[in-house]
């Protein structure tokens, strides 16, 4: 059974998407998700199929599992690909603020704003009737805190029975017993009625790295370890430091200690969870001091043997900027990324309607559909500005004139026909 590798699989679901066979998609990514659960990709290629099947219910559940699995990686840049699937779903669904909220969060992890946020953002804009979404209607978290990420579903081929000169030596603590007796045949035939012994899967200590933010009573920890012992971590938590220790199979232990924190913290109120990819920790502000680093200045992180970078190089490798604690760190390390092309094919599905390579489809769609006061101020500002802005608000526009605003770089110039004689 030849097992195929995650970029094979999402190569073959983005073949099929440029096809526009929807139905396999489907199939392909659900396939390829009971072995890799944790592919933030899988669930963006299954959730856009989904939409464009029409089945919106199944597109927005999944666009919150790619959200939850990349927020688990820790990459920043798949967090925003995950929410930016979200708010063209919930803008489909006609949730408007909702769709508006995930789309401005979607921004805020991206490298930069690309020209589908802008897209997105005035078709929503657009329906909502406004720029900025209502607080109180919105009914969604940025990173879904109800959404699990299952296992992955181990599927294993049966071994072949081999004949007794293809069995391979056995190390000592695996060899047969030499008081055997001969009325076992398995010996003379090859095979054992024995049952394997399970194989342990050994957590990952190589390389630690974590990320964290705060809001104005918690501050939350993703360490990233895979397969941690569930019933064998402990967290001690003390009112200025967090140790995280468990038993490693080579019998010594790994310890990994965050001292001394920044501010303090309510031991009795203070969580932890462990998860398959990270054991995540939960601290309870003592008070609601903004945290301006996690650790205080001379934190020195100490770690058991298995481990290889202290916190301080952690946070330096990725990049957490000391002074901004609502940030994520980024792990790619390939830099920032082309939206334009991640996302291509969204711009394609705005409207079915649209005309293939017609810039200007989506705005002249905009046109058509909206109010006499949307239009009034479309072309207002469209015309005064030169064709460089495009506004929705006649409330605004039709207070004031909408100078030219040429894009960075650029320096607009007025030709009559005095600067055509120069």
């Amino acid at each position: 059974m030849v097992v195929e590798s995650l970029t094979s699989l999402i190569d073959n679901t983005k073949g099929l998407m440029e096809a526009k066979d929807y139905d396999a998609v489907v199939s392909k990514c659900t396939e390829a998700l009971e072995e890799y659960p944790a592919s933030s990709t899988l669930y963006i290629n299954r959730s856009t199929a989904y939409q464009r099947l029409g089945q919106l219910g199944k597109a927005y559940k999944d666009s919150e599992l790619a959200i939850v699995a990349a927020y688990n990686s820790g990459k920043r840049e798949k967090i925003s690909e995950g929410l930016l699937r979200r708010a063209i779903t919930l803008c489909n669904l006609k949730r408007y603020d909702d769709a508006l909220f995930s789309l401005e969060k979607s921004i805020e992890y991206a490298p930069e704003e690309s020209a589908t946020h802008g897209v997105w953002k005035a078709k929503i804009g657009a329906n909502l009737g406004k720029d900025t979404y209502d607080p109180d209607l919105v009914t969604i978290d940025a990173i879904p805190q109800s959404i699990k990420i299952p296992e992955p579903i181990i599927k294993s081929k049966p071994a072949p029975s081999p004949s007794q000169n293809e069995q391979k030596a056995l190390p000592p603590s695996d060899a047969p017993s030499t008081s055997s007796t001969s009325t076992d045949n398995s010996d003379k035939t090859g095979q054992s009625s024995a049952p394997k012994p399970a194989v342990s899967i050994e957590p990952n200590v190589e390389n630690i790295r974590f990320d964290w933010y705060q809001n104005g009573k918690n501050v939350d920890i993703s360490l990233f370890i895979k397969n941690s012992p569930k019933d064998k971590v402990n967290v001690d938590f003390s009112e200025s430091s967090v140790s995280v220790s468990f038993p490693l199979p080579t019998g010594s232990e790994f310890v990994y200690d965050f001292d001394p924190l920044y501010g303090t913290i309510n031991t009795k109120e203070s969580t932890f969870r462990v998860f398959g990819t990270k054991i995540e920790l939960n601290l309870v502000k003592s008070t609601d001091l903004k945290w301006a680093t996690l650790l205080r200045e001379g934190a020195d992180n100490t770690e058991g043997e298995a481990t290889k970078v202290s916190a301080e190089e952690a946070q330096k490798g990725l990049g957490i900027p000391p002074s901004n604690t609502f940030l994520y760190p980024s792990s790619s390390k390939s830099g920032p990324k082309n939206w334009d092309s991640i996302a291509k094919d969204d711009i394609k599905e705005i409207e079915k309607n649209e005309a293939d390579g017609d810039p200007n489809a989506f705005f002249r769609i905009l046109y058509q559909n909206a109010d006499s006061d949307t239009q009034r101020a479309m072309l207002k500002s469209y015309t005064e500005s030169n064709g460089t802005a495009l506004s929705t608000n006649w409330e605004e526009v039709s207070q004031k004139k909408i100078e030219t605003s040429p894009p960075d770089g650029m320096e607009a110039k007025y030709w009559n026909s005095t600067n055509l004689n120069k």
